[in-house]
């Protein structure tokens, strides 16, 4: 992070102090043998915490065998460490959604949290049933970064916002402007507040979770970031269809889940998220059903679905490719990190995708910017592309990547750049 930014942040006014539940919460965490009476008496001290708490458990999205009317039964019925996760996420959210300032799209950062939370906790029952609370938590604070961000930087963050078409997009440009992106920005504060590894590293790592070493703490990172994705599906309807689509993927890829038990907890987040919306006075604005939201999307699934299984998973390069031949630069991007520019032979390219050849193997999966000029307007657009083919023959890697995005001209880079940190 670039210490300017990380200068600004520590000297904002405006950013919440660490809650006094979540101090306690904290405090139980890292000693087992701490009385849980404290923090029960801490909780019950807060009443809206406590009403929102007692609320949460007994929603559909937690599913408790029976109802919990106090702080104490809710000890006794998920134990201490869920309870002090617990907690601590909506202590902190509590901070920060009390304080509405700067000028991004709160509504649809919050609608996007508690499809994301509820989506954590789901995928987590299915996937990781015993980081099912820690999940939820680090679903429901992964965004907190954009929050610190607004404080910090108040209308020219919600102008950042506003420059991309769905959040997926949003680390680059961040890096760009600001030298960091939200998670790196949220998991720096979830380290200042001494947040355990279990919610710091998934919320700084839920944008590339396969770069996450610790296997345990990967697999939580893994189902944040793809929370975050089924979170897309409902907030995002401009990208809905090619959402479903990687959502559909990913289940499969990692989970080993049919698309008919994909399309299910879909539909189970879309409904448990109108009951935690309402807990939170949340507004969806949007249809939760699934149902409604594939409909939609319907003739649009339909394309994509009819491209893929023309094309098959290992045949990407039908598309009609052109010699090129020409050295270009591209810029490794890792986790909306931008590394510095390297030559690299282009040896053919297509709507979809490109092929050339570098000194250095490139794993597959890892991504990378070009700039090519647009052959219709002249005006460079700015490319988002992945690695999935690298052949090492002689020393030389021939690489073949596919086209993830188009992420914005480089006239609005040019723009971006000005407002950049100094």
């Amino acid at each position: 992070m670039h210490h300017l930014l990380e200068t600004q942040i520590l000297s904002c006014p405006d950013l919440p102090t660490l809650p006094e539940a979540s101090t306690a919460a904290l405090s139980h965490a890292r000693n087992a043998n701490t009385d849980i009476a404290s923090l029960v008496a801490i909780v019950e001290r807060d009443p809206a915490l406590r009403a929102r708490l007692l609320r949460v458990l007994n929603s559909g999205v937690f599913g408790l065998s029976r109802r919990v009317l106090s702080i104490e039964q809710a000890a006794a019925a998920m134990g201490p460490q869920a309870l002090c996760t617990l907690v601590l996420g909506l202590s902190l959210v509590k901070a920060f959604q009390d304080q509405r300032l700067g000028g991004f799209n709160h509504q649809l950062y919050w609608r996007r949290s508690m499809y994301a939370a509820t989506a954590a906790r789901v995928i987590a029952v299915h996937v990781l049933e015993s980081e099912k609370d820690n999940c939820f938590a680090a679903g429901m604070l992964m965004d907190i970064g954009m929050l610190v961000f607004d404080r910090v930087l108040g209308s020219r963050y919600g102008e950042v916002c506003n420059l991309v078409r769905a959040h997926v997009d949003l680390p680059v440009i961040e890096v760009h402007m600001f030298g960091a992106d939200h998670a790196e920005v949220g998991q720096f504060m979830a380290e200042r507040w001494d947040l355990p590894s279990t919610l710091a590293v998934p919320i700084g790592a839920h944008h590339g979770p396969q770069a996450v070493e610790d296997p345990a703490l990967r697999d939580i990172a893994q189902v944040i970031w793809l929370a975050g994705r089924c979170a897309d599906v409902f907030v995002a309807p401009q990208v809905a269809a090619e959402t479903i689509m990687e959502v559909r993927r990913s289940f499969m890829t990692h989970y080993r889940l049919t698309e008919v038990q994909c399309d299910a907890i879909l539909c189970a987040i879309g409904r448990k998220t109108a009951e935690l919306a309402h807990l939170f006075d949340v507004r969806l604005n949007t249809p939760v059903n699934f149902e409604q939201v594939a409909d939609r999307a319907s003739m649009r699934l339909t394309e994509l679905s009819l491209a893929e299984r023309r094309k098959g998973v290992a045949n990407r390069r039908r598309t009609a490719r052109k010699v090129r031949n020409r050295r270009i630069s591209i810029i490794p991007c890792r986790h909306g990190i931008l590394g510095r520019p390297i030559q690299v032979l282009m040896h053919d390219a297509s709507s979809t995708g490109m092929g050339f050849t570098h000194d250095q193997p490139m794993a597959v999966g890892q991504q990378f910017v070009i700039q090519l000029p647009d052959p219709i307007t002249g005006a460079a657009k700015t490319l988002l592309y992945s690695v999935v083919r690298c052949d090492m023959r002689c020393g030389v890697a021939s690489i073949g990547a596919e086209l993830v995005n188009v992420l914005r001209p480089e006239a609005v880079l040019r723009q971006a750049a000005r407002r950049q940190v100094a």
